[in-house]
């Protein structure tokens, strides 16, 4: 039993580590890039599935799509330069695909983090890939909940270039 369950994990964490983006064939007019808290199980979490819903519930004849930020969001707050590119890594692959969606990013504690890194700010939480500034003009939106950029005074319209 335990042989078979590090085996599991192991391949798990293969597949992690080596995949790649894989992006909807299907374009939306708008897309959801959310990053969850510390702690908290993979998916959207408990600030971005409200989140999702309340955007598509006020966007009606729009299609809404979604994306959960693969990433451990450890405990200890240092998953944070590897979920920003994840997020990077997303965000311009289906940039690519779809060049008429438009992209709201976001996330929740170190998933606030995150989002921060990925669009160039730096923080004391890691360092990962920034989204280019060419598609800033897509981003119409960045919604954080519980950022520690405030606990250094700092804001996102302050600190970011995009």
């Amino acid at each position: 039993m335990k042989f078979s369950l590090s085996c599991t994990t192991l391949v798990s964490a293969f597949v992690l580590l080596f995949s790649t983006t894989r992006v909807n064939a299907e374009c939306s007019d708008v897309h959801i890039v959310f990053a969850r808290g510390s702690g908290e199980m993979p998916g959207l979490g408990i600030c971005g599935g409200p989140l999702v819903r309340g955007i598509t519930s006020n966007l009606a004849g729009m299609s809404v799509s979604s994306y959960a930020v693969n990433y451990l969001a450890s405990v200890t707050q240092t998953s944070a330069g590897p979920g920003a590119t994840d997020m990077t890594k997303h965000v311009v692959a289906v940039a690519q695909q779809c060049p008429k969606t438009v992209f709201v990013l976001g996330g929740y504690s170190q998933g606030a983090s995150v989002t921060d890194i990925s669009i160039g700010i730096k923080t004391m939480l890691g360092m990962g890939q920034s989204i280019p500034e060419d598609l800033a003009p897509r981003i119409k939106a960045i919604v954080t909940f519980g950022n520690p950029l405030k606990l250094m005074g700092q804001t996102i319209e302050r600190s970011s270039q995009l």
